[in-house]
């Protein structure tokens, strides 16, 4: 699993770059068109036109997008990865099931060493210590009460990490709406020109406002599919863990009502 962790989250950071340099590209190629446009519309009014002045791309994507949306992505931005390297360190197997916990208790059991078995996964954080640190005090009321102590840390330490990646999911949702907010108000700026014009426009001044509508809703995908696919991957990670750390408390659990054999 811890493959898998790692395979999941240099997937979503490829995933992303990638995304990123076909997002450079296509946004270059929307400024070219952008701009040929304009000049070719230009040069038709006029004899002689003015030749497009080389503008710097970083420039050009500020203005494109405005103060406001790139605020607003570069706050997404700045979260996104941040929480891509958070949990794809504090939710590796080896965090939430470390391999020490799990030898250290069963060869605990196996010499019958039950207090210092439960002194091992008491003094410990993770997720599996704390289901076995649960379970083994209640193993004397039975296997039952046991096994509903370990399921209800389960319960409660699954919930926290759901609550932690549901950021992710946040980022997800809210990265389109924002380019689709983007989208409305490029377009309501192209046709405030039309509208508040004497004569046709030209398309130089309908520039800007198809700009912001094309480049915000470019930008919230770039950001939604790489978390989408994150968070996809972490939360099967997840469940998989749960999933391992519950059978293997009810492993220790039955080892321990057979006198540690």
């Amino acid at each position: 699993m811890f493959r898998c962790l790692t395979c999941g989250s240099l997937g979503a950071l490829l995933i992303s770059a990638l995304l990123l340099a076909l997002y450079a590209g296509s946004v270059t190629v929307v400024a070219t068109s952008v701009a040929n446009v304009a000049v070719a519309a230009d040069d038709a009014a006029a004899d002689e036109a003015p030749a497009p002045k080389k503008e710097n791309f970083l420039v050009w994507l500020y203005q494109a997008l405005g103060w406001k949306y790139c605020i607003a992505f570069g706050v997404i931005s700045f979260l996104f990865i941040a929480f891509v390297f958070k949990y794809s360190f504090s939710m590796r197997r080896s965090v939430l099931m470390p391999d020490e916990i799990v030898e250290g208790f069963d060869a605990e059991i196996q010499e019958k060493h039950f207090s210092e078995a439960y002194e091992l996964v008491s003094n410990d954080e993770s997720f599996m210590a704390q289901v076995l640190a649960a379970g083994l005090p209640r193993l004397q009321q039975g296997r039952d009460a046991a096994q509903k102590a370990m399921e209800d840390v389960i319960a409660s330490e699954s919930m926290k990490l759901d609550h932690q990646l549901s950021y992710v999911g946040l980022i997800a949702a809210v990265a389109p709406s924002i380019g689709l907010l983007g989208t409305v108000d490029g377009m309501v700026a192209s046709f405030s020109v039309i509208a508040n014009s004497a004569s046709t426009p030209k398309p130089s001044e309908l520039a800007k406002g198809i700009s912001m509508a094309l480049i915000t809703t470019m930008v919230g995908l770039i950001f939604s599919i790489p978390a989408s696919i994150f968070f996809a991957l972490m939360k099967n990670h997840i469940n998989k863990i749960i999933f391992d750390i519950s059978v293997k408390g009810e492993q220790f659990m039955d080892q321990l009502l057979r006198g540690g054999k």
